[in-house]
């Protein structure tokens, strides 16, 4: 089966070349807002405050104590600096 095949180079394209993933975490009525701003290639995951128990390196993506939403923007294994101004998310 040729199809088969193929279907193996996209998780090869994706460890080669991978996506932009934006984390939001905030109060959940900001998070839509903050998801708007991010541009449509980038893997976007809103998480709202008071969702927890998340696996490595996600536990540390947390909102500020003052419930100020935050955007993390990573790529492959690196992640910029917490981003915490919806006019400064810029994701290129």
């Amino acid at each position: 089966m040729a199809s088969a095949h193929t279907t193996m180079l996209l998780p090869l394209e994706e460890y080669l070349f991978p996506p932009q993933m934006i984390i939001l975490r905030g109060e959940a009525d900001n998070l839509k807002t903050w998801q708007t701003a991010c541009p449509s290639e980038s893997l976007c995951f809103p998480i709202p405050n008071d969702a927890n128990d998340f696996p490595g390196l996600l536990a540390e993506k947390k909102a500020k104590e003052n419930g100020k939403t935050v955007a993390y923007i990573c790529k492959g294994h690196e992640c910029r600096a917490p981003i915490e101004d919806l006019n400064s998310l810029n994701c290129d």
